[in-house]
């Protein structure tokens, strides 16, 4: 063995070893997984290693959360620093993850943190408390920057990159570097000195290059947010590749906007910055607003007055746009065509914008200026000659080029000033040529651009990937995961990818992190719907499973999560104001914040149960039994006149207890006929009426009003539920359906409803008018739904809404339509019969209309209004047609009865065997 050989192989040992002594023993696994199991990422729940304590600190929250609960003192910074090192210590004895340890030092950062926190009583920086891993290219004071080179160990930092600064006065805790492939040119991430870091998803996948080592450590939540820097405008794909390689958020800002230089060390050429292929860092974390997190403190650092490339930019807190966003779909960069999966997926996220009222282009036809994207990308690498200088650092150790650096990392000359100005002058026109996919045919100006982050699902090890780029910053979401439907048509021996996420990346424009944040947000919710999705959506489980929670998983609707309509501070905000203008009684309740586990709100639910269904279902018990009263009464003969109301209101279908027991004190009160000179029925409603009298005074102190309302003294002192107990269930109703806390203490709309329909009801019965007053609904609506349809997309909201308000005060008219089928019924039976259809035509109609509005059809519904519209016009013309019937059938009638003497009227009257209807002296009433 040569002395050079001998000199890395050393180099490495000497490193492993000094890295292994720095994992303390109780923080060890007793055994490795099997390599049988893909999926690794629950095992760090079930070893027995975390506490519960520290399992819900390193699964529950996202940065932006984790920080507030530290500012709060929900959780100290150094319980949740020790969490964190020690899930970061079970990811690298199972991914190979980690490259530099200092979890001490961590240690010690958390402790100065908490004791300022304690004097001062606030954060030094939004970050206080919050774990950051670095990816191995930065820079820390005491620890090597190897970047996967033998010959740059052990010769320690002795200043900080400017990022890792940053991060320190926001107040971080820095704790752990991650691993990257040898010279960082690579997208698996493996070196001579650390080996090969591991998909926690499936071990026989890359987590991508060359920031592997942060991304699985992210996916594995051994960090919460992980930086790294993405080489050549990440053309290179270092932050693009790796998080959808593993699952997770990535952001890649404008070149220049945040830190670009690397850092003090031996790994660049000084000087060579500005030449050819520049580098932007950027975050990999479990939520996208952690990556806004990120990117706005290091804007607001002004890192452009220290650094050489840093552009002026401050960071601008955008409001939300409350608008159609516009959409450029590239289903391909004319290099490779998508496999089926990433089609379908970029397909089903179009269609999902368009759903919820977003305007989608799909460009089917791409310039073909963009297939020689990767032309540009390769005719600049290496322009200052840097090449020979990463040769030199790996053959003066001996050390061996790992296998997918192989002829891409040689000795080249620098290109001389003709060169590189011929080939910057080729990147230009193919930026300004992409700078004109910008505009729609319409000359409108794209929000987006959503492409796919490569042809193909993670590769395999020591693989390639083809990337899709265009010079602008960029984000990438997850979708959906490749499943068995579609594996048959892809790729052979595909089982390594079921069950492995999807990735698109979102485009924005130059220097607008803030516009693309916020597209990138519509698009999360257009795949994930209103509740998204994030890393602690998927179950952990050792078993290598790789399911969504969703409300239909196992353990059913229950239990907090991360992505729910208040996780958005300014949705909060919003709805906090609603709900202290409504007084609701819960609001002192209201925490967007707050989590729970499955098992306390199944615990809950079997004590609302107990306490308030049943009691709920004995007062409709009680109620259901003075309706029976009606049938029993009139077997104990009581005038059929007084019943002949609710015979045609009620449904015959009642609650079988109460039709059972009912029945059986019935038959025994029925049996007091006679007493006091009552009949039976009389007893009946007497007792039994005065039973359900009981039931809803004893309601009305045994029913609180809400979940915070049920201490009394004829409840409990204390109340049923702790504080914590009441947090949950306000909460959990209000994120289920926020407008609950927006109806109490005021006069509900349905009470509006009730005396709109008793003074609509009296109008028709003061004028004797039926038909033309149920027809003023649909004239009133008319308007209203015909400015609808004919207004444009771009109306103002309030100008819909008003329309909308309008439509919605049409005079309800159902109780004249019921009153009016009972009167023109010629019989009792006739009338439940006619009772009946009716019922059976309302209940079709909701089933009807609840296909006039459409998913496809939002927001605006045009096709829908047109619809109701339509329906609204045929009712106006079906009420006239049928008042002219009657008046031509009174007419008729009216000629024959003056035709008769007033002998023949009173002889008529009290000796014709006609039946209601078909009498003479009978007006149909309309």
């Amino acid at each position: 063995m040569s002395t050079q050989k001998a000199a890395y192989l050393d180099i490495c040992r000497r490193k492993r070893a000094a890295q292994q002594a720095l994992i303390p023993a109780e923080w060890r696994l007793k055994s490795l997984p099997d390599e049988s199991v893909n999926d690794v990422r629950g095992i760090p729940r079930e070893c027995g290693i975390l506490t519960n304590r520290e399992i819900e600190i390193t699964e529950t929250f996202d940065a932006v959360e984790l920080a507030e609960k530290i500012r709060l003192r929900t959780y100290s910074c150094y319980e949740v620093a020790l969490a964190f090192c020690k899930r970061a210590a079970i990811a690298q004895q199972l991914l190979n993850c980690l490259t530099e340890i200092f979890f001490e030092a961590g240690l010690e950062r958390a402790k100065q943190l908490d004791k300022h926190l304690a004097e001062h009583g606030l954060p030094i920086g939004p970050l206080h408390g919050v774990p950051v891993s670095l990816k191995d290219d930065k820079s820390v004071i005491g620890y090597d920057t190897s970047c996967g080179l033998a010959s740059l160990c052990f010769k320690p930092a002795k200043e900080n990159t400017a990022i890792v600064t940053v991060l320190q006065n926001a107040g971080a805790v820095l704790y752990c570097k991650t691993n990257i492939p040898q010279t960082m040119m690579a997208f698996d991430s493996v070196n001579n000195i650390w080996g090969r870091t591991i998909n926690p998803l499936s071990q026989k996948l890359t987590p991508g290059g060359s920031s592997g080592g942060e991304s699985a450590l992210v996916a594995i939540r051994g960090s919460l947010l992980g930086i790294i820097h993405a080489q050549g405008s990440d053309i290179g794909g270092s932050i693009r590749v790796p998080a959808m390689c593993t699952g997770t958020y990535g952001v890649k800002p404008t070149s220049g906007r945040l830190a670009t230089n690397v850092g003090p060390g031996e790994f660049g050429t000084p000087g060579s910055g500005g030449v050819g292929v520049s580098v932007s860092h950027g975050p990999i974390a479990t939520s996208l607003r952690s990556c806004e997190l990120f990117l706005k403190v290091v804007a607001d650092a002004k890192l452009w007055e220290t650094e050489t490339y840093t552009i002026f930019s401050p960071w601008r807190n955008i409001e939300p746009k409350v608008r159609q966003m516009r959409f450029l779909v590239l289903p391909t960069d004319l290099v490779q065509t998508p496999l089926p999966p990433i089609q379908r997926l970029l397909k089903e996220t179009a269609a999902q914008l368009q759903s919820r009222g977003h305007k989608v282009d799909v460009m089917e036809n791409p310039p073909a200026f963009l297939k020689d994207n990767f032309k540009h990308y390769r005719m600049l690498m290496g322009a200052a000659g840097t090449g020979g200088h990463l040769v030199d650092l790996i053959e003066s150790t001996g050390e061996p080029m790992i296998k997918p650096i192989i002829g891409k990392v040689r000795r080249q000359d620098p290109m001389n000033l003709e060169q590189l100005f011929e080939r910057l002058a080729v990147r230009d026109t193919f930026v300004m040529n992409a700078l004109k996919l910008w505009k729609s045919a319409s000359g409108q100006d794209y929000d987006a651009i959503i492409t796919a982050v490569a042809a193909h699902p993670p590769p395999r090890h020591d693989t390639n990937v083809t990337r899709e780029d265009l010079e602008a910053p960029l984000g990438v979401d997850t979708g959906s995961a490749w499943d068995k439907v579609n594996r048959t048509k892809n790729w052979e021996n595909n089982e390594d990818y079921l069950g492995i996420p999807l990735a698109l990346q979102v485009v924005g424009k130059k220097l607008q992190e803030e516009e693309l944040l916020e597209a990138m947000h519509v698009v999360d919710e257009a795949i994930y719907g209103t509740r998204g999705q994030s890393l602690r959506d998927h179950k952990f489980s050792a078993n290598g499973s790789d399911e969504v929670v969703t409300d239909q998983d196992i353990d059913g609707d229950y239990g907090s999560y991360d992505n729910h309509i208040f996780s958005d501070p300014r949705v909060a905000e919003y709805w906090r104001g609603v709900y202290e203008k409504a007084i609701y009684e819960g609001r002192h309740r209201f925490d967007p914040k707050i989590t729970w586990s499955a098992a306390e709100e199944k615990r809950l639910k079997r004590m609302i149960d107990s306490r308030v269904m049943t009691w709920a279902w004995l007062m409709f018990f009680a109620l259901d039994v003075n309706w029976r009263n009606i049938n029993r009464a009139i077997a104990d003969n009581m005038p059929r006149r007084n019943a002949d109301y609710s015979v045609a209101r009620h449904s015959p279908t009642v609650l079988s207890a109460c039709n059972v027991l009912g029945s059986l004190l019935a038959a025994d009160i029925l049996q007091m006929r006679g007493l006091a000179g009552w009949s039976g029925w009389k007893f009946a409603f007497l007792i039994e009426g005065g039973l359900t009298a009981l039931v809803g005074v004893a309601s009305w102190f045994l029913m609180p009003a809400n979940p915070s309302q049920t201490k009394s003294w004829f409840l409990r002192k204390q109340g049923w539920f702790t504080e914590r107990e009441e947090k949950i269930l306000v909460n959990r109703l209000l994120r289920d359906d926020p407008s609950q806390g927006d109806m109490h203490n005021c006069t509900p709309s349905q009470f509006l409803y009730g005396i709109k329909l008793l003074i609509v009801s009296r109008v028709s019965e003061w004028i004797n008018e039926r038909s033309l007053v149920s027809m003023s609904s649909n004239i009133w609506m008319w308007p209203f739904l015909l400015a609808l349809v004919l207004i444009s997309p771009d109306t103002k909201e309030w100008i819909r809404y008003g329309l909308l308000t309008g439509l919605l005060l049409y005079p309800y008219c159902h109780a004249i339509l019921v009153a009016w089928n009972s009167r023109n019924s010629k019989s009792v039976r006739a009338r439940a019969v006619s009772a009946a259809l009716y019922n059976m035509f309302v209940q079709s109609g909701k089933v009807i209309s609840v296909n006039i509005y459409r998913e496809n059809d939002k927001p605006n519904y045009y096709t829908g209004n047109k619809i109701l519209l339509a329906v609204a016009s045929l009712n106006a013309v079906l009420f006239v047609v049928v008042k002219f019937r009657y008046i031509k059938r009174n007419q008729k009638r009216e000629e024959k009865w003056a035709q008769m003497t007033s002998d023949e009227r009173i002889e008529y009257i009290y000796n014709t065997k006609d039946e209601r209807t078909k009498r003479l002296n009978f007006r149909f009433a309309h």
